[in-house]
């Protein structure tokens, strides 16, 4: 299957927990719930192998210089946290239907799901009435080494972390 990049500013995304039995919080390294509002490095559960994520255009995969980042990389070194991010909750408000986020936005909606000890990114909108594929988000890496999020069956999940920035 082909692997699919995803494109889309990680500052703008409102990810969407996922319920657990008894409601169980997204926690930080140091334990804490994360909370909305506040910003937080995602980092990888597997050290040694690159930093934190950030984002980056299309044009420059090398420069965060740009007013419009596409894509979301993973720092090459691992001493690098990346660009803080702050979650926000989907709010039917701001241009989509609770419960049914339509075509239009079917590709905006992530969720953080518990894996183990850690947590996995993934591509499922589970209020959604519309048939999608599921998928967890993963690291593909290029012939360059810059390794982008993406979503596809043939890329292992990237498993992650939250920091608080």
């Amino acid at each position: 299957m082909k692997t699919s990049i995803l494109a889309f500013s990680i500052i703008s995304l409102a990810f969407i927990c996922k319920t657990i039995e008894a409601a169980e919080p997204v926690l930080d390294i140091s334990g804490n719930k994360v909370t909305t509002g506040v910003k937080y490095y995602i980092l990888p559960v597997i050290r040694g192998k690159g930093g934190g994520l950030t984002v980056t255009n299309v044009n420059n995969l090398n420069s965060n210089n740009s007013t419009c980042p596409l894509y979301v990389l993973q720092e090459k070194l691992e001493v690098k946290n990346g660009q803080a991010v702050t979650f926000t909750p989907y709010n039917a408000k701001q241009g989509g239907v609770e419960g049914n986020p339509g075509f239009d936005t079917i590709f905006n909606w992530f969720k953080i799901e518990k894996a183990d000890k850690d947590y996995v990114l993934s591509s499922c909108p589970s209020v959604s009435t519309t048939k999608t594929l599921c998928r967890e988000l993963g690291l593909y890496v290029y012939g360059n080494g810059n390794k982008h999020l993406a979503l596809s069956d043939q890329v292992p999940s990237f498993r992650v972390v939250f920091k608080r920035a």
